[in-house]
């Protein structure tokens, strides 16, 4: 029989983000993919599970300045992220 040798993706050194967005509407980009809204993620039930690692996280919604930061996630961590948009001057 074949021995299961696990993949990149398959890793268990994974985090938990849940999200505080205001606007809950605001859409939520990690790594350039667009996983949701934030209030998709605010919640430890409905958390975005994360691997270890560096990464870019941004997020948007129309009249507000757009957020972006660079995060080092630690494994088997749930991370708590409080981010007001502010309003775009016009």
């Amino acid at each position: 029989m074949p021995r299961f040798v696990p993949s990149e993706g398959v890793r268990a050194k994974t985090s938990a983000l849940i999200f505080d967005v205001t606007p809950r509407k605001a859409l939520v980009y990690v790594d350039g993919a667009l996983i949701g809204s934030g209030r998709d993620f605010s919640t430890r039930k409905s958390s975005y599970p994360i691997v270890d690692g560096l990464h870019v996280l941004r997020i948007e919604f129309l009249g507000y300045r757009t957020f972006e930061t660079r995060m080092d996630v630690v494994a088997n961590r749930s991370l708590n992220l409080t981010v007001e948009l502010e309003k775009a001057d016009n």
